[in-house]
């Protein structure tokens, strides 16, 4: 077989070489066999994620004992986790790290206006947090939104899709109950409702985590390009300085 020129690759797609080859290694690991010999793209790359794909992404992630016991995966393989939602590598890992880190469930689109500041996990651990024993139902829950001035403006009110009264934001604030841990179900039912509980510790992790990450953000090294955007800079302040 021919040995590929990634360099001649890279320079003809304008990319970097290494970018070139990790794209080539992520495709070829998750695309679907022809009977050519070729390889087509998963079926769902592209495709807007559901509440309910991203929930059971979550769980599929975090949950080893039922990872283990739907997939019999021990530890988490991405491009099995792909072809399982007919997805790419890049893709189902983009969309775990994107929910992680924040908390909305779905990506924003390039066109797309901003819609809320606020996360709607953000909303509910707030909401929870009001309630007596930090427990309440979905509905209850909103409600307790609806008092906060600052996450009012913040809401999408119109309409989900196939459904005749349902908001979306009402919509964003049951998927993120369902997707994050720090959100329980109780066991219990209050008006027909299921009841819902702040776990405590779960929250504390995960805020834990955040600060670590962000601890190791502003300890990490500038990049050359960082570095030389400072040096223009400050060249720029000087010369303004000796022309004053």
């Amino acid at each position: 077989t021919t040995e590929l020129n990634w360099d001649l690759i890279a320079k003809h797609l304008g990319r970097g070489k290494r970018s070139v080859q990790r794209k080539h290694d992520n495709l070829k690991g998750t695309s679907l066999p022809t009977g050519s010999g070729s390889s087509i793209l998963p079926i769902n790359d592209g495709k807007k994620w559901s509440p309910e794909e991203v929930g059971e992404l979550l769980r599929l992630v975090e949950d080893g004992a039922y990872r283990k016991e739907v997939m019999g995966m021990e530890k988490v393989d991405w491009r099995i986790l792909g072809q399982r939602f007919g997805r790419s590598y890049e893709s189902v890992s983009y969309k775990y790290s994107y929910v992680k880190n924040t908390g909305r469930l779905e990506t924003k689109t390039k066109h797309a206006k901003a819609k809320h500041e606020t996360s709607y996990k953000e909303m509910a651990v707030w909401a929870l947090q009001q309630l007596p024993g930090s427990d309440g139902t979905s509905g209850q829950i909103c409600k307790c939104i609806m008092t906060n001035p600052q996450y009012i403006p913040q809401l999408d009110t119109a309409i989900v899709s196939g459904k005749k009264t349902l908001q979306r934001w009402k919509h964003g604030v049951r998927s993120a109950l369902n997707a994050f841990n720090m959100f329980v179900k109780t066991g219990s039912v209050r008006e027909g409702e299921v009841v819902w509980r702040l776990d405590g510790a779960a929250l504390a992790a995960e805020k834990e985590a955040n600060a670590e990450k962000a601890a190791r953000q502003r300890n990490k090294p500038l990049s050359g390009a960082q570095r030389r955007k400072m040096k223009k800079a400050a060249a720029a302040r000087e010369a303004a300085a000796a022309a004053g």
